[in-house]
């Protein structure tokens, strides 16, 4: 069993200001402990969850405009790209293959 250890204050404040900055002391002091008490260990996964649906409310998301819009530019991009570096691959395996043709 713990037993709680109470600041120590003055034994006899006789100036009103001490006495107001004494019951605030107590105040905080159990308001603060209050606090440290009523939290508890949540579940890591619920936390977890908690947290997730939290964080999506806050994502500001694309309409449906947006996304079609950037969708079509990736899909250009994509084949903008494969199409640029199959070529690549064409040109360095004819020049590969002409240099050890000649070998």
């Amino acid at each position: 069993m713990r037993v709680q250890v109470l600041p120590r204050l003055p034994e006899r404040c006789a100036i009103p200001a001490c006495e107001r900055a004494a019951s605030l002391y107590l105040r905080r002091y159990f308001v603060a402990k209050s606090k440290a008490v009523a939290r508890k260990k949540s579940n890591p996964v619920t936390r977890y969850f908690r947290e997730t649906s939290t964080e999506l409310r806050k994502v500001n998301w694309p309409t449906r405009e947006e996304a079609t819009r950037l969708t079509v530019i990736v899909i250009v991009v994509l084949v903008v790209m494969s199409s640029f570096l199959g070529l690549l691959d064409f040109l360095f395996a004819r020049t590969v293959g002409f240099i050890i043709g000649l070998g």
